[in-house]
C-alpha cells in the first residue's frame, strides 16, 4: 500500500510542476480573450502574484511603489537585500521567469516594454534573452545541512547573510549529562546530516545519514546501558503552488537489538500558512526602532519563527531485533501534526540567544498500538554570535519514530547546525 501511495505522490509532483510551466503570455492572453494588449501595469501586477506585500515593501513605509515592484523582478540583489526566506525566494523567481516568457514569446524589447501584445509572436528578438534564473541565483546556500532530525532538512531556510535565517532548524547535538545523585554518566549523539543534490525551482533532492547514539553508565551498579540508530535515506522536497510537500524514504537499524526497518514518511505544509509573518519570515516584535509605516527596522528588538506539517509515516519491519516489544506490528501507518516556535533575540542581552519549543503527536491507524509523541523545549546561546554552533540546554521528553525507544532527561551539550 505504502509504495504505490509513493510512486503516486512522486508523480502527482512532477505533473503539477510541469503544469505550472506554461507560457505565461499565452495565459494572460486567453483571459484577454485573445484579443487586443494588456497595460504593462496588468502583466507586472499578475506576474507578482504569489510575492508577499512585506517582502515588496522595501523601506517599510506600508505603502509599495511601482519602482519596489520593478526591483523584485529586476534586480539581481533584491533576496540578498531583503534575506529572502526559501518561499520568498522560489516565488520571486516564478514572478521573473513569467516576465522572463512574455519578453521571449512577443514582440515587445526587454528595455522597451510597455505591454503585452496578443497578436502572433515575432519571428526573432532584438536582444537575445538571458536563461532562466534558478533558486541557486537567488539563494546561495550550501549543499551541506545538518540537523537534528529528518525535518530540519526540508524546514525552511533564508538567505545566509540573515542571521535569523537557520532559526527554524534544531541543530544537531553532542551532549554529556552527569548525574552525581544517581551517579550516572550520559553521553548522547543526535545528528542528521544530508547533502542537497539537486536544487531547482520545483524540487529539492537531498540524501542523508542518521546517527543517534546514547550511552548511559551506572558507575554503582556497574552498568553500561546503551542505545543508537542509523539511518539512511532521501528527502525530496517541492512546491506545488504554494504547498511545500516533503517525501522521505528511509532504512533504519537499531545498532543495538538489530532490528530493521524500512519507512516513508510524507509531510505537509499547506500554502495559506506562508500568508503568516511568523512563518514566511521572521516577525519582528518589541523593537527599539521603528520606520516611518510603524515597523520594526531590520535587526532590531525580537524575531518569532513558528512552523506546522502534517505528517503521514507508513514503516514495515524488515527484521525483529532482541527486544520484540519494539518491533511489535510488521507495519504501521501513523498520522499527526507537528509544530514548533522559534524565539531569538536581534540586540541587546539576547542578541545570542534563542528558545525553541517543539512538539509533535502521531496518532495510530493501523499495525503497533503505540502512539508517537515529541515534546521538546531549548535554550540555546549562540557562541560570539554564530548561527551555527551553540550550547543548548533543554528537555525532552519522546519515543523514537521507528525504533519506538523512551527519552525523558534534560540535556546540556553542543549544538550545530548548517
Amino acid at each position: 500500500m505504502s509504495r504505490r501511495l509513493s510512486a503516486g505522490f512522486i508523480v502527482s509532483l512532477f505533473a503539477a510542476a510541469s503544469a505550472q510551466a506554461q507560457d505565461f503570455g499565452k495565459t494572460l492572453c486567453a483571459q484577454a480573450g485573445n484579443a487586443g494588449r494588456i497595460d504593462v501595469k496588468a502583466v507586472r501586477d499578475k506576474a507578482l502574484e504569489g510575492v508577499p506585500l512585506s517582502l515588496l515593501d522595501a523601506n517599510n513605509d506600508d505603502t509599495i511603489s511601482p519602482e519596489e515592484k520593478i526591483a523584485a523582478l529586476t534586480e539581481k540583489t533584491f533576496c540578498d537585500i531583503r534575506k529572502c526566506s526559501v518561499a520568498e525566494g522560489k516565488a520571486v523567481l516564478q514572478a521573473r521567469n513569467r516576465i522572463s516568457d512574455v519578453w521571449g514569446a512577443h514582440f515587445e524589447r526587454r528595455d522597451t516594454f510597455t505591454g503585452l501584445d496578443c497578436g502572433p509572436p515575432a519571428a526573432s528578438l532584438a536582444t537575445p534573452l538571458a536563461a532562466k534564473e534558478t533558486v541557486g541565483d537567488q539563494l546561495r546556500t550550501p549543499p551541506l545541512l545538518m540537523g537534528k532530525d529528518i525535518d530540519s532538512l526540508s524546514v525552511q531556510r533564508g538567505a545566509d547573510r540573515d542571521r535569523s535565517a537557520l532559526q527554524k532548524v534544531a541543530p544537531a547535538e553532542i551532549g554529556v549529562e552527569v548525574d552525581r545523585v544517581k551517579n550516572t554518566r550520559t553521553v548522547a549523539i543526535d545528528a542528521v546530516l544530508g547533502w542537497r543534490a539537486v536544487d531547482t525551482e520545483s524540487i529539492t533532492l537531498i540524501p542523508f545519514v542518521q546517527y543517534v547514539r546514547s550511552n548511559v553508565r551506572d558507575r554503582e551498579a556497574g552498568t553500561d546501558d546503551r542505545s543508537g540508530k542509523l539511518g539512511l535515506g532521501i528527502v525530496g522536497n517541492g512546491f506545488i503552488g504554494n504547498e511545500q510537500f516533503a517525501f522521505a524514504p528511509r532504512y533504519a537499524r537499531d545498532l543495538v537489538d538489530r532490528s530493521e526497518l524500512l519507512s516513508v514518511r510524507m509531510t505537509w505544509r499547506p500554502g495559506f500558512l506562508y500568508k503568516l509573518d511568523t512563518f514566511q519570515r521572521a516577525l519582528p516584535f518589541a523593537c527599539s526602532e521603528r520606520g516611518k509605516g510603524g515597523n520594526c527596522r531590520p535587526g532590531t528588538g525580537l524575531g518569532l519563527w513558528t512552523d506546522f506539517q502534517l505528517v503521514s509515516a507508513f514503516g514495515t519491519v524488515l527484521r525483529e531485533g532482541a527486544d520484540p516489544l519494539l518491533t511489535r506490528g510488521r507495519e504501521f501507518v501513523r498520522v499527526g501534526p507537528s509544530a514548533s516556535a522559534h524565539l531569538f533575540g536581534n540586540e541587546g542581552l539576547f542578541r545570542d540567544l534563542s528558545l525553541n519549543v517543539f512538539y509533535k503527536h502521531l496518532f495510530r491507524l493501523s499495525g503497533d498500538g503505540t502512539a508517537i509523541e515529541d515534546v521538546r523545549v531549548d535554550v540555546n546561546y549562540w557562541i560570539a554570535g554564530s548561527p551555527n554552533v551553540s550550547l543548548v540546554y533543554g528537555y525532552e521528553r519522546s519515543r523514537d519514530e521507528e525504533t519506538l525507544k523512551r527519552t525523558d532527561l534534560w540535556r546540556l551539550g553542543l549544538g550545530v547546525r548548517f
